[in-house]
């Protein structure tokens, strides 16, 4: 004489709520089984996740379920993979970088150049960790009458661009100083 009716309607919204539970963990465990096979990024690689605008950082663990990546600040971002939609791998091939440096119009473009090409080398043999390919004066990129702009450019491993920018900076101001060469 028990009505089953109250316990059969609890452990029907009781399973519904356990279903749709398990739908968001179902679908981050499929993502991260495909992120993981297509090896589409790995610990130690440096990643854009939700491109444009998302998280960039180094990729500190990668799981079945999750992602953790820390940004340049040091923040720890823990993603789940099925929220993964867009992802920019810089690690995977060379990134391609560059500055731009502005002398005087008047000034010796030879010397630039030779300058120029000395420190991207150098910046390479000292920082062979950081710099993929040596950086080379690839030349003018604006002219106008009173400066002109010059470009060095290399390669570099994702997650120190700004580092090895940082430092080719100092090289250049340096090398101009050593070599009585004006920016402009």
């Amino acid at each position: 004489g028990v009505n089953i009716v109250p316990l059969i309607t609890t452990a029907s919204v009781a399973g519904l709520a356990i279903g749709f539970g398990a739908q968001k963990l179902v679908k981050d465990v499929i993502s991260g089984f495909f992120i993981l096979t297509e090896d589409q990024y790995g610990v130690g690689d440096y990643v854009t996740i939700g491109v444009p605008n998302g998280v960039s950082g180094v990729v500190e663990d990668l799981g079945m379920r999750t992602t953790r990546v820390r940004d340049t600040s040091g923040k720890l971002f823990i993603i789940s993979n099925g929220d993964i939609v867009q992802l920019l791998n810089h690690s995977r091939g060379a990134l391609r970088v560059w500055t731009d440096v502005t002398v005087p119009a008047d000034a010796d473009l030879e010397s630039v150049k030779r300058v120029l090409n000395e420190v991207g080398r150098e910046a390479a043999q000292q920082m062979p960790d950081k710099v993929r390919s040596s950086f080379a004066c690839e030349g003018l990129t604006q002219i106008s009458g009173e400066k002109t702009t010059v470009r060095l450019a290399g390669s570099v491993f994702a997650q120190y661009q700004d580092a090895v920018l940082l430092d080719l900076n100092e090289r250049i101001k340096s090398a101009f100083d050593k070599n009585g060469l004006r920016l402009g």
